[in-house]
């Protein structure tokens, strides 16, 4: 497996109307729930396997 800086790089984000989520810093989706964030963000993470390429999600905290 290689390292994590040759990993697809999956972030969940949440804004003010809900959650986002990014691939490699493109837009993959807006959510309502966080929950529905990390599905997606999953079955991004699944078909990116499944053309052997490794992933990572990451949950961005939030700025105060």
């Amino acid at each position: 497996m290689p390292d994590a800086a040759h990993c697809q790089r999956i972030e969940i984000a949440h804004v003010s109307e809900g959650w986002v989520v990014t691939e490699d810093g493109r837009l993959a989706g807006h959510f309502d729930s966080v929950e529905t964030a990390y599905k997606q963000a999953l079955a991004i993470c699944g078909d990116l396997f499944e053309r052997g390429v490794a992933s990572k999600v990451y949950e961005v905290p939030a700025l105060a």
